[in-house]
């Protein structure tokens, strides 16, 4: 069968969108992305490539993966084309996506091509995925000054492994060489995204070059963005089921859902694609979409991923057809995490949430609970706690919350390939331990703040729910929960 590529575009049917703006002289690059990935792909170079057919310009994107080769042996042969199926219950959308100029491995022989498009003054906008443990905040929101690699890119800056150390010496070197500035762009799922990527710039900077500090502080934005589309990992079936609804192989194909939404600070140094057009939101403050994302979507997500595991769901479909467990989030959400966020203007918080549910339960997307649980020790700073502590504070009730904790934790214990940033220290905690043991020594990491190590309340609910699981297992234990949220006043 044939693959993907820029000759057999001509073969593709007439019912999938293909890139039109390919068929005379290609778009020049403006955007580098650090981190190309599946979420990428499915948000940023969508966006961008509906762009470019309605009104051009020269923003194509140069990819470049920072650790693998992996996605240079998927797109190379297919002259950087893929495809995208965005799926929802009954209704299927196919398109090809031709707004990727190049793919690089950083790593792997494209260290110097990557600096030479970070440098070229067609650069106006560097972009990154890199995830939250990319961006190396520790506990107290600062640089992480003690990781190998933080220390590895002080040692040797020109040599960088990071996106930090690679923004830092394109900056660096652009500066020098009398090319205006390009807009930092973080699009990962942390809350402030811009300013966290600003403060760790600024921080990494310092240690290298005190006017360079400055001369960031000065004349370099950094947008927060808000970005929300379910991007499953891609597995064997994925790829096979393109195959044959495209007519030809894509062994970079994409699956994602319909709905798809970001929203961006308008603050660009050297402009931007007309982003508008394909639907993004451009404003002032990201702040309100990010709270009700952050909190709604991710908190939601990631604990259904612990419960999923633990109960041997695969899928988040698969633990929303758990009646259990679709009421334990949908109680979550509505009572525990809704009343603590407040909805950006023109948005009603119920329809979200229902949009949530019927998202979670589409089934024509394997998101599997294993991607989503990775990198708790990162997440739950993020997706939890924050308004765990909030109610803490206001004196309300917190037992959804402290179950998916609670999951969290057994689940840091069973699982046999913890993948987490911290996962040799976490389970050298809680190796063998009983459940008062087991909560003690994860709630007395630097993951929760002083405020939530000193809660005696949140100590008790925890280890209360934790010897719960322990002893009558998972199941029993979310009916025993969902039973106490039903006979509270109004429950």
């Amino acid at each position: 069968m044939s693959r993907l590529c820029l000759k057999n575009l001509s073969l593709l049917a007439n019912t999938v969108l293909a890139p039109g703006y390919l068929e005379n002289d290609l778009p020049g690059v403006g955007i580098v992305h650090l981190g190309i990935g599946q979420f990428a792909k499915a948000h940023l170079a969508c966006y961008t490539d509906t762009v470019l057919g309605q009104v051009g310009g020269d923003w194509r994107i140069a990819g470049a993966s920072l650790q693998s080769k992996t996605s240079v042996t998927q797109l190379a042969p297919q002259d950087n084309l893929y495809s995208v199926t965005s799926q929802s219950e009954g209704c299927s959308e196919l398109r090809v996506i031709g707004a990727l100029a190049e793919v690089l491995a950083v790593q792997f022989g494209d260290r110097l091509k990557l600096l030479e498009y970070l440098l070229s003054s067609s650069t106006r906008i560097v972009s990154l995925t890199v995830t939250e443990k990319g961006y190396y905040q520790n506990a107290a929101g600062n640089l992480d000054l003690d990781h190998a690699d933080i220390q590895a890119d002080l040692a040797n800056p020109n040599e960088p492994v990071t996106a930090i150390g690679w923004l830092v010496l394109a900056i660096k070197l652009r500066r020098e060489q009398g090319t205006p500035p390009f807009t930092p762009l973080a699009l990962d799922n942390l809350m402030s995204n811009g300013a966290i990527l600003k403060s760790m710039v600024l921080e990494f900077s310092k240690h290298l070059n005190s006017d360079l500090g400055h001369y960031i502080k000065q004349n370099i934005p950094f947008p927060s963005t808000m970005v929300d589309r379910i991007v499953p990992a891609i597995d064997a079936a994925s790829v096979e089921a393109t195959k044959v609804s495209l007519g030809m192989m894509d062994q970079a194909c994409v699956h994602t859902e319909l709905f798809s939404q970001w929203v961006v600070e308008d603050r660009f140094v050297s402009g931007r694609p007309k982003w508008e057009l394909a639907g993004a939101i451009l404003c002032d403050d990201v702040a309100p979409f990010e709270t009700m994302k952050l909190r709604l979507l991710n908190g939601a997500h990631s604990s259904l991923a612990y419960l999923g595991v633990l109960l041997q769901h695969t899928t988040v479909a698969d633990c929303m057809n758990d009646a259990s467990v679709r009421s334990y989030i949908e109680t979550l959400m509505r009572t525990e995490i809704q009343p603590l966020v407040s909805a950006p203007a023109g948005f009603d918080l119920d329809y979200y949430i229902t949009q949530l549910l019927a998202r979670f339960s589409n089934s024509s997307l394997r998101h599997r609970c294993e991607q989503i649980a990775m990198d708790g020790s990162q997440k739950i700073p993020q997706r939890l706690l924050p308004v765990l502590e909030e109610r803490l504070e206001r004196g309300l009730p917190v037992t959804y919350l402290v179950f998916a904790l609670a999951a969290w934790m057994v689940f840091v214990q069973r699982q046999d390939c913890l993948i987490d940033p911290r996962s040799s220290e976490l389970k050298s905690l809680v190796r063998d331990a009983d459940p008062a043991e087991l909560v003690a020594r994860l709630i007395g990491t630097d993951i929760f703040s002083q405020r939530l190590q000193a809660s005696t309340e949140l100590l008790a609910g925890l280890t209360s729910t934790v010897a719960t699981i322990f002893r009558q297992g998972l199941t029993a234990a979310l009916d025993e929960c969902r039973t106490e949220v039903g006979a509270r006043p109004g429950g």
